[in-house]
């Protein structure tokens, strides 16, 4: 990842207090969208939230519960039929997740 991105991403989360939930030892970081995939067999993620269908893609068959997070991404179009097939659920806050 980008250099200057990643220090901003980890201000943004400890700002929200996610570090609270998860160290910020646990955030892995990584270059390119494809990535998470290989970050997330590695670890054995089994529940997955981003708001990119683009990003959920990678991990259909390697991440059993993906989450849409409050979509947004007029270029994930080609990704809608993941949601009408049910590989990914749409939420729309946080106390729906």
């Amino acid at each position: 990842m980008d250099g200057v991105i990643e220090p901003k991403a980890r201000q943004w989360l400890k700002r929200y207090g996610f570090d609270a939930v998860v160290p910020p030892k646990r955030v892995h970081f990584c270059g390119e969208r494809n990535e998470k995939a290989r970050i997330c067999k590695k670890l054995g993620i089994t529940h997955f939230i981003d708001d990119r269908l683009e990003v959920l893609s990678y991990l259909v068959g390697i991440v059993p519960h993906l989450f849409l997070f409050c979509p947004w991404a007029p270029e994930d179009k080609p990704f809608q039929h993941l949601v009408t097939e049910g590989k990914v659920t749409v939420v729309k806050s946080w106390r729906q997740l």
